[in-house]
């Protein structure tokens, strides 16, 4: 048996130095699309087009999103960031209102519901929650074709995004977890957004939710996992952070 164990050893090994080789490729290779991306934006300024300008403005905020998505997740896998409690409520609504001028341009409204006010807290990392979130109204106000308005419904377990759109073919919603889906037959956008989103709250401890009725809209859900009432520490860390 020694033989086997010793070989089951070596092979987890190479498995893991292969997963540990991919997060770094994935945290390096965020890293340096961020400069680039920079001095796009500042570009597009220059651009005197304004129906172009909007578009190239919009496409650039979606890259700039995934590629921060993708540099928090490497972060998280490999446990360069400690999570504490941060406020869900108030990252919701700094996305919603980042999002505003892009919603009131398509002709959509955005919303926010909470059935109990005040601060909603999760343990995470801030900036990835919010590039989870930002994915999620982003991916909203870009594919739910037709719809008039996109709501953040926020419960004791996360947050919802919910729109009134023309929904999704039976089981497509399914397939828009795997990478480079999109659930867009014109096959606009790159299809790792959800993807990363997936597994950033997997490193949450928690998960993505989607779920689809053709005709009838999408609701796609952050789920963390419920903790019990925070503690007056908890807060205090919260306010002073």
């Amino acid at each position: 048996m020694k033989p086997l164990v010793e070989a089951l050893n070596r092979a987890f090994g190479e498995i893991d130095a292969y997963i540990r080789m991919q997060r770094r490729f994935l945290g390096n290779a965020a890293h340096q699309l961020r400069t680039p991306l920079t001095l796009l934006r500042a570009k597009v300024e220059d651009v005197s087009e304004p129906a172009l300008k909007v578009e190239l403005v919009r496409d650039i905020r979606r890259l700039t999103s995934l590629v921060s998505a993708m540099l928090d997740l490497a972060r998280l896998q490999n446990h360069a960031i400690e999570k504490r409690p941060i406020d869900l409520a108030q990252i919701t609504l700094d996305v919603l209102a980042d999002f505003g001028p892009s919603a009131l341009d398509a002709g959509i409204e955005l919303a926010l519901e909470q059935a109990e006010k005040g601060p909603l807290l999760v343990q995470g990392v801030d900036a990835a929650v919010r590039s989870a979130l930002a994915n999620l109204v982003g991916n909203a106000l870009i594919h739910a074709h037709g719809a008039r308005r996109i709501v953040a419904t926020l419960r004791r377990d996360g947050v919802s995004i919910d729109d009134d759109g023309a929904g999704l073919p039976d089981g497509a919603e399914h397939k828009l977890l795997e990478p480079f889906q999109t659930g867009n037959t014109a096959g606009d956008g790159a299809g790792l957004g959800l993807s990363i989103v997936r597994e950033i709250m997997a490193a949450h401890g928690g998960e993505l939710i989607t779920s689809s009725t053709p005709g009838r809209g999408t609701s796609m859900s952050l789920r963390f996992p419920v903790a019990a009432a925070p503690t007056i520490s908890a807060q205090l860390e919260l306010q002073t952070s």
